[in-house]
């Protein structure tokens, strides 16, 4: 099959395992959302060292979203975004723009 039709039939056919999965009582529906926005999203990542840092936080998201469902995940978007109000560089914060003073 050609590579962008391929990709769109696995990523149909991972929903469709994944749907069958919550249904069989294996994995929560968090869980399929999880892994379903991440594996889209990998597609968007232009460079493999960014790509390699990103998988990283993938399993991350994807530990706490098996472990404590719903709330896992909005822990660690927490925990994400105050990483990232926290980063510095040059003297700028990472996030200087999106403040609203």
């Amino acid at each position: 099959m050609p590579r962008a039709i391929g990709q769109a039939v696995s990523i149909v056919g991972g929903l469709v395992l994944g749907q069958a999965a919550v249904q069989a009582g294996i994995v929560s529906s968090a869980m399929v959302i999880v892994v379903s926005i991440t594996g889209i999203a990998s597609f968007a990542t232009p460079a493999f060292n960014i790509a390699i840092s990103v998988r990283l936080f993938q399993f991350l998201i994807m530990f706490f979203a098996v472990t404590y469902d719903f709330y896992g995940i909005a822990i660690i978007n927490i925990m994400i975004i105050s990483h990232l109000y926290g980063l510095c560089s040059f003297g700028i914060l990472y996030m200087a723009s999106l403040d609203l003073d």
